[in-house]
C-alpha cells in the first residue's frame, strides 16, 4: 500500500469546515480519537516553528486554505525524521481504515445474469470483497 501524502494526513489531522460535516459523519468514534492523537503529534513535532504554528492555528480555526501550508511543513518533518513519519503514516492508515462507507449500492441484473456487488472495501488493512449473487427468474431447467 502506498504512503499518504503529508496533504492528506493534514486533512485527517484537522477536520474542519465544509470538510468537517461530510467526514466526521462517516468517523468512527475510534478514527476520531485517533485524529486526535495524529493532531497532538503534529503540533509536537511542529511546535516551536513560528510559521507552522501559525498555520497550525488558522487550520484549527477553520481556514482550509492553510491546510496546505501545513502539509509543506508535515512534508519537511516527515522527511528529517523517518521515525515520525513511519508514526504518523501509521496513525492515518488507521483512521482511514475506520471511515465507514455508507455509499448506496445498486445493481441491475436482467437476463438471468450473474451479479456482482462492487463495493469493495478494506476495513484496517483487511480486503473485504462483496459476495457473488445469482438471480434467477422463471422456471430453472430440470436435470
Amino acid at each position: 500500500m502506498e504512503p499518504l501524502s503529508a496533504y492528506a494526513i493534514a486533512t485527517l489531522a484537522f477536520i474542519s469546515g465544509n470538510a468537517a460535516s461530510t467526514v466526521v459523519g462517516k468517523l468512527t468514534e475510534t478514527a476520531l480519537e485517533k485524529a486526535n492523537e495524529l493532531r497532538k503529534k503534529i503540533w509536537d513535532k511542529l511546535r516551536g516553528k513560528e510559521e507552522a504554528e501559525k498555520a497550525l492555528k488558522a487550520v484549527e480555526e477553520g481556514a482550509e486554505a492553510e491546510l496546505e501550508t501545513v502539509a509543506d511543513y508535515l512534508k519537511i518533518a516527515m522527511r528529517e525524521d523517518p521515525n515520525f513519519a513511519a508514526e504518523i503514516q501509521a496513525l492515518a492508515k488507521e483512521i482511514e481504515g475506520k471511515i465507514d462507507d455508507n455509499s448506496p449500492i445498486m445493481m441491475i441484473i436482467r437476463d438471468n445474469a450473474q451479479g456482482i456487488l462492487t463495493n469493495d472495501t478494506n476495513y484496517g488493512g483487511t480486503h473485504h470483497k462483496a459476495n457473488t449473487i445469482n438471480n434467477i427468474y422463471g422456471t430453472p431447467p430440470k436435470d
